[in-house]
């Protein structure tokens, strides 16, 4: 008896996947008219997606591995704040950059985006507010932390709370 009139004897099987001994062949899709169509391809979705099989006992397993080694992307301190955020208020986003193996470059270009970000917002406030008295520096110092939490607050706006 084939595979197809086994199929057709089992009715209420709409759709199902079958493995032969090299690897994924097909799928049977059941028609009303109740004739079978086989629709082949070369390669199946794990391979199309860079997946490798081994052979044992004369049955190919796919190679799978759980949490293949990245490098290490340095985040910065924007970089893991953007990264709470998105854990706490967007759970779904934020899996979806796990999945994809996403989160540390996008992270990191949060950070990025961030510092340039702070760095010209503290120029512009250090350009509009001058000294007046150049050789205070406590004076300094209290000028540059105003513009440092200006600078900050934007960007936590702008940058860090956006949704990504």
């Amino acid at each position: 008896m084939t595979l197809e009139e086994q199929a057709m004897i089992l009715g209420h099987i709409r759709q199902s996947m079958y493995l032969c001994k090299s690897k994924y062949v097909g799928f049977f899709y059941y028609q009303k008219t109740g004739g079978f169509r086989i629709m082949r391809s070369d390669l199946s979705i794990f391979e199309q997606m860079g997946g490798t099989y081994t052979e044992k006992d004369g049955l190919y397993y796919p190679n799978l591995s759980v949490g293949q080694m990245q490098e290490q992307i340095k985040v910065g301190k924007y970089g893991l704040l953007w990264i709470s955020y998105m854990k706490e208020n967007h759970p779904d986003r934020y899996r979806h950059h796990i999945r994809m193996g996403q989160l540390q470059s996008k992270a990191a270009e949060v950070n990025e985006e961030a510092y340039q970000m702070l760095d010209t917002i503290t120029n512009q406030y250090l350009m509009k507010h001058k000294l007046v008295n150049r050789a205070s520096t406590m004076e300094m110092w209290k000028l540059r932390e105003q513009a440092k939490q200006t600078a900050e607050e934007e960007v936590y706006e702008t940058v860090i709370y956006r949704f990504y």
